[in-house]
């Protein structure tokens, strides 16, 4: 079944049931290579955001240099508020696609909460030489509110 299919089939059924459904079906597909980040747009708009940021996880399982399935599970993780693992693809991200903005401008963001400015000083001439200058995330700002006591 496609997650499109997926959805019609499920759209008047009550929340309790579809749940199960969604839950049944991601669990049958585990071990299955594909369409997980259109799953976890099913999940997401479903408001599953667990099963979404399982799907996810899993999308990057299958395609480690997917852009697309590592920028979403970065910010998945900086809305969690972990920042650290978000780095570490975030990273990845800027390995695979040096020029990738959202890398830069996330990573220029979680330096600057670790007070690493050296590494900020690195990324915001990559940034500069693109022709982007740097803002504050909002992702960032959830990661914050997240750490003060």
């Amino acid at each position: 079944m496609k997650p499109e299919q997926f959805l019609q089939l499920w759209q008047d059924k009550p929340q309790e049931e579809v749940e199960k459904a969604l839950k049944t079906l991601l669990n049958h597909r585990l071990e299955q290579a594909g369409n997980h980040l259109e799953w976890a747009k099913v999940c997401e708009e479903l408001n599953y955001h667990n099963l979404a940021f399982r799907e996810v996880q899993l999308a990057v399982r299958d395609q480690p240099q997917e852009l697309s399935a590592l920028q979403k599970l970065s910010e998945m993780l900086i809305e969690r508020g972990n920042s650290l693992r978000a780095q570490l693809h975030l990273e990845r991200l800027l390995e695979i696609s040096p020029e990738h903005v959202f890398a830069l401008e996330h990573l220029i963001d979680i330096y600057a909460l670790q007070g690493n400015q050296d590494r900020i000083n690195e990324l915001q001439t990559q940034l500069d030489k693109l022709g982007f200058s740097t803002q504050t995330s909002s992702l960032l700002d959830i990661d914050k509110e997240q750490q003060e006591p």
